[in-house]
């Protein structure tokens, strides 16, 4: 992805780049609603958009409180999502 990732219990939340801006997960079923709002537009990579995530422009994220909102919105839709099954070794 060219960033920083941002993972919880495995599953990946959001990510960061210089470039980019900041990539969230917001979920297949919320993203039409999300792609509405100013600064967002759709994660693309290789010509392709990927289902589930928006990246979001500097701007949508300039505050504390903006920031705060986008990030709650991929921890949100990570706690809709089933225990994923972790390998506790490394065979």
């Amino acid at each position: 992805m060219g960033g920083l990732c941002f993972m919880l219990d495995g599953r990946m939340c959001c990510s960061v780049s210089g470039r980019g801006g900041l990539l969230i997960r917001v979920g297949a079923t919320t993203q039409d609603k999300v792609l509405r709002e100013a600064h967002v537009r759709p994660m693309e990579m290789r010509g392709r958009t990927v289902a589930g995530f928006v990246r979001v422009a500097s701007d949508g994220y300039s505050t504390d409180a903006a920031l705060k909102k986008w990030i709650d919105r991929g921890l949100t839709f990570l706690a809709t999502l089933p225990p994923k099954q972790l390998a506790d070794d490394r065979r």
